[in-house]
């Protein structure tokens, strides 16, 4: 079971696909990009140590001129990589479904998923769910509906996929950004 903890920025940026779709920041783990941040799908799944760091990245999306409004948020997750694993989190109140995107290249690029809430938010059809960020960063809270979410993505996407107990809170103020004027 691989367990992830930390902080991450949780980010609206102008011009998505839907209105409040959020983009989850954590740790830049790519030595070339001279940014704090990295989408936290694209990093190994990588939060912050520390909400400082945390801090410093939410003050650099801000400078952007995309940026709508910027929170930062609390992770822990334990992710189950085997079906052993994935029967330990039964009891779990919040589950995603973690797609391996192992085909592009990059063993550290992830989709995360979770039940489709929100009137009107894109889903993520032929597949079970949507985008964690377009349904307000919440998971499921049936075991049978998150594992058929991460069985559907593998039979559909022919991709490996995980099943993780999701645990993500926002904390702090929401800071406006240049294109929420």
């Amino acid at each position: 079971m691989r367990k992830i903890s930390g902080y991450l920025c949780a980010w609206i940026e102008n011009g998505r696909f839907y209105k409040s779709e959020y983009v989850l920041c954590g740790k830049n783990t790519d030595e070339t990009r001279k940014k704090l941040w990295q989408n936290f799908e694209t990093n190994n799944l990588t939060p912050f140590k520390t909400e400082s760091n945390a801090h410093k990245a939410l003050e650099e999306l801000l400078g952007m001129d995309i940026t709508v409004s910027v929170q930062l948020a609390k992770v822990k997750m334990y992710m189950a990589v085997t079906l052993d694993e994935m029967q330990e989190l039964r009891d779990s109140k919040s589950l995603v479904a973690i797609q391996h995107n192992d085909d592009e290249g990059s063993t550290q690029s992830y989709t995360i998923f979770g039940p489709c809430r929100i009137d009107g938010a894109p889903t993520a059809y032929p597949l079970s769910g949507t985008l964690i960020g377009c349904n307000g960063l919440k998971g499921w809270k049936d075991y049978d509906a998150a594992f058929w979410a991460v069985n559907d993505i593998c039979r559909q996407a022919q991709r490996k996929a995980y099943l993780a107990d999701w645990n993500l809170e926002l904390i702090g103020k929401v800071f406006q950004g240049k294109a929420s004027k």
